[in-house]
């Protein structure tokens, strides 16, 4: 009997396919986020890169290290969404709303980038929303918990 109970209790812990998704969204988006943050940081004194984001050597050195920290943010709380926590679920759909406005923005043309990253940021900030909170596993995987 009590080799069932564990092996139930495990099944019943482990996260549903939706979630894992989502994690693993968010895992790459984190490392994204630390990558680029490297990237703007290794680019500061490159003069194309100043004038075509408009910053400073500063400007650009605070902007990888806010990428960089909220790209570990997001692969921190990522492995906290795994586990079952609601207040990481919460925190990462706060991110991954952000996201999508982000997203918005850049369709509307407010940032001088191309409209397909836009586009892609809003499709997989809405997979991600859609898999943390409107699927029936995930209510339930975080309901429990």
């Amino acid at each position: 009997m009590a080799v069932a109970d564990a092996s139930t209790s495990f099944a019943w812990n482990r996260p549903p396919w939706t979630v894992l998704v989502a994690v693993a969204m968010v895992v790459v988006a984190g490392a994204i986020g630390v990558v680029y943050g490297i990237g703007l940081i290794v680019d500061r004194d490159d003069s194309a890169v100043q004038a075509d984001l408009g910053l400073s050597s500063g400007g650009l050195v605070g902007y990888g290290v806010g990428s960089m920290a909220v790209g570990a943010i997001l692969i921190a709380a990522a492995v906290w969404l795994a586990r079952g926590g609601r207040t990481a679920r919460w925190i990462v759909g706060w991110f991954i709303l952000l996201h999508l406005l982000h997203g918005v923005t850049i369709v509307f043309q407010w940032y001088d980038v191309s409209a397909w990253e836009g586009i892609s940021s809003i499709v997989s900030s809405g997979i991600a929303l859609y898999l943390l909170f409107f699927t029936d596993r995930a209510r339930r995987f975080y309901a429990r918990t």
